[in-house]
Order: C-alpha cells, then sequence, then structure tokens
C-alpha cells in the first residue's frame, strides 16, 4: 500500500506537468523505505507510517465543527512558534423565527423562513478577513457561498508559498476546507496541490458529503482525521518526526 501511496499524484484538475509533485514524492518515497518502519508490529508500523503523511483533512459531518478545531490547533502551534500560513473560517448563522423549511447543517428541528449565514475567511498570518458568503434573500435555500470571495482570499495561500527567503515557507499550511468549490475545480483546489508539490504539510476540512471527490483528489493517501485537536497534535507530532528522521 505504502508503494501506491508514492507514485500517487494529486488530480488538480488541470493538465499534469511533467514535473509535477517532485518534492512530495521524494517525501513519499522516504516513507515508504522499511529504514522508517518500527519492525516489531507490522500494524503499528503501517498507521505511523500513514499518520506522518503530511496531508490530513478533519472529517466533519456539518457546518460549524472543524472551524473551533483548527482555530484551537492554529493557537497553540504559533504559540509555540511554529510558523503556520493560511486561512481559518469564521461563521455565524442567523435564524428567523417561521418554520417554512428547513435549514442544511443545523441539528434536526431546527428550521427558519431565512437563514443568514455570515462567514469569512481568516488570513493566519496578519488577520485579514476575506468575506465569503453574500444574503441571497429572504426565503432563499440556495448555497450563500461566494466564489469572488474565496478567489480573492485564495492570494494568501499563493503568498505564502512564495516567500522573499525559502527559509520562511511555512512549516504548516493551513486551508480552510475543501468543498464544493473545490470539487468542482476550483476554489482553494489548486493552491493545495501547490502546498504538496512544495513539500508543506497541509490540513484542510473536509465535509461527509465530500470525502469521495476528496479521496480521488489526493489518490487516497492523505490522513483522515476526526474533529478533535488532539488528533491533529497525534498528526502533527508525526510529521515532525518524520521530517527529523529523513532530512538528509
Amino acid at each position: 500500500m505504502r508503494q501506491q501511496h508514492a507514485n500517487t499524484r494529486l488530480d488538480t484538475g488541470a493538465p499534469q506537468q511533467p514535473c509535477g509533485f517532485h518534492a512530495f514524492s521524494l517525501w513519499m518515497n522516504r516513507l515508504s523505505s522499511p529504514k522508517r518502519c518500527w519492525p516489531d508490529d507490522d500494524f503499528s508500523n503501517e498507521k505511523e507510517c500513514v499518520m506522518a503523511i503530511p496531508l490530513a483533512a478533519l472529517v466533519h459531518d456539518g457546518h460549524g465543527i472543524a472551524e473551533p478545531v483548527l482555530q484551537a490547533f492554529v493557537a497553540q502551534l504559533k504559540a509555540q512558534g511554529v510558523r503556520v500560513r493560511g486561512l481559518l473560517q469564521r461563521s455565524e448563522v442567523e435564524i428567523t423565527s417561521a418554520p417554512q423549511f428547513a435549514v442544511p447543517g443545523l441539528q434536526d428541528g431546527e428550521a427558519g423562513s431565512h437563514c443568514q449565514r455570515t462567514m469569512e475567511l481568516i488570513d493566519i498570518d496578519n488577520g485579514d478577513c476575506y468575506r465569503i458568503s453574500q444574503d441571497l434573500g429572504k426565503g432563499s435555500s440556495a448555497c450563500c457561498l461566494d466564489s469572488a470571495g474565496v478567489a480573492a482570499a485564495s492570494v494568501v495561500l499563493r503568498r505564502a508559498l512564495q516567500p522573499a527567503q525559502q527559509q520562511d515557507l511555512p512549516q504548516l499550511l493551513v486551508a480552510n476546507r475543501f468543498g464544493k468549490l473545490e470539487v468542482e475545480g476550483t476554489g482553494l483546489r489548486q493552491e493545495m496541490a501547490a502546498a504538496v508539490e512544495a513539500g508543506v504539510p497541509l490540513i484542510t476540512a473536509v465535509d461527509q458529503r465530500f470525502l469521495a471527490e476528496w479521496q480521488s483528489f489526493t489518490g487516497d493517501w492523505g490522513v483522515q482525521l476526526q474533529a478533535d485537536v488532539g488528533q491533529l497534535h497525534s498528526w502533527w507530532q508525526a510529521c515532525q518526526a518524520a521530517h527529523v528522521e529523513l532530512a538528509p
């Protein structure tokens, strides 16, 4: 299974480049080396090798579940001096009374005549905000995601991956989510692929609805985590340990 992972390329939704993902391929080939794995327990070996893959998705099943977990994780890493860059999402939901229709993503029994979701992407580095929602009006149940806002925010990821000095590359890049736009081939899809190509560990959030598309995008080798800060730290520590052991 590890050899299959080593030869996998991300499906960016665009024509493949001849030199694509060279840095990450080297990382994966080295991870799949027998020297990397613990010899005592085959199950533990495989689990440790997989956890060290520097691409992870926080898998959840509803709006707002992943946001506080990623926010807490990022805050803790920054307090430790880790160079974290990227985007976090902040959402607020306002629901009127008069239950005329169900609102997707809310708990059973919650409904409203108008659901106004205000969504922003926050630049982890400087706190700049990018609004990515639009008010579609009373009675609308359509998706309120503003693709233009996401496109504007994507510059944050590109800027993080193109620092003036190579040593200023992020130790970890956060992309707020892999969702509807990314499934369609837009959104932050290309920036996520660029992070992998640059060899920068990447964490994102994926709703269960889009898990199959995420697995297709990654070739099914990305680590899948629950919405739990402890799991995120375990993954990060495994990545760091692998980076030290595999350093030239």
